[in-house]
């Protein structure tokens, strides 16, 4: 029998976990913390992957715990209306870290959240279904100057339900450049990616550009992203965006 998670079990693991942390680009300031964390408000659930997309309204609890070289980084991400979309535990290793360039490895076990009937005693009910992948992750981030850097990043995931696939394969290039004065004291940073993904035997090229403005010493930010696919036969909608509001301490 197929997993189930109820709701009023995660709204208390969410209790218990909350909250949070959020963008990459803010690692170098709060690594020399012990706790970080964001809580994010996005009108669409959008995830780069395209069978991990919510398309409503969503919750997203981001926390790193640690210091230095090693951290557990746990993401939670609900529907506004309480509902599991995905959780994510990210155990995450700081191999090398210099003034210019960064490397890092992440194991990364993922629950993806489902709804589903099911019949018990004739009686019909909603389940919550828990599919399972187990992954890892390399990334790299080089600093080409001042607020400009670039990375690659690349991630394998295995499903571990049949009813799911079996084989991830994502391979990005990303762009940042940081802190662009805007007005009274905010700033724009805008990241670009662009990325090639392969599930099972279906594959797809996209790109995928993101901007936040925030102030420093403010602790609400906005964000933006957009995802278009060149091509793919990867199932899932080819253009997607997303607006967000960010709370971070």
């Amino acid at each position: 029998m197929k997993p189930t998670y109820p709701i009023t079990g995660a709204i208390l693991f969410l209790a218990l976990t909350i909250p949070a942390r959020f963008v990459f680009a803010q690692e170098v300031e709060q690594g020399r913390k012990a706790f970080t964390g964001t809580v994010g408000l996005t009108h669409k659930g959008v995830s780069h992957i395209p069978s991990f997309t919510l398309g409503k309204p969503a919750v997203i609890f981001d926390m790193s715990v640690g210091k230095r070289k090693l951290a557990f980084e746990p993401r939670l991400q609900f529907s506004t209306r309480g509902k599991p979309w995905a959780f994510l535990f990210r155990l995450r290793y700081r191999m090398l870290q210099t003034e210019r360039f960064r490397l890092g490895v992440v194991l990364s076990p993922v629950l993806s959240f489902i709804t589903s009937s099911v019949t018990e005693d004739d009686v019909q009910r909603d389940a919550i279904e828990a599919r399972r992948f187990i992954g890892g992750q390399i990334l790299s981030d080089y600093s080409l100057a001042k607020n400009l850097n670039a990375g690659m990043h690349y991630l394998y995931s295995r499903g571990i339900e049949e009813s799911t696939f079996r084989n991830m394969h994502f391979i990005s290039f990303t762009t940042r450049l940081s802190n662009i004065e805007a007005f009274d004291g905010w700033a724009v940073t805008l990241n670009s990616q662009v990325y090639y993904l392969r599930i099972d035997e279906k594959e797809g090229a996209y790109f995928s550009p993101s901007a936040v403005l925030a102030k420093r010493g403010f602790p609400f930010s906005l964000s933006a992203m957009i995802n278009r696919a060149f091509r793919t036969d990867v199932p899932g909608d080819t253009f997607l965006w997303s607006a967000s509001v960010i709370y971070s301490y």
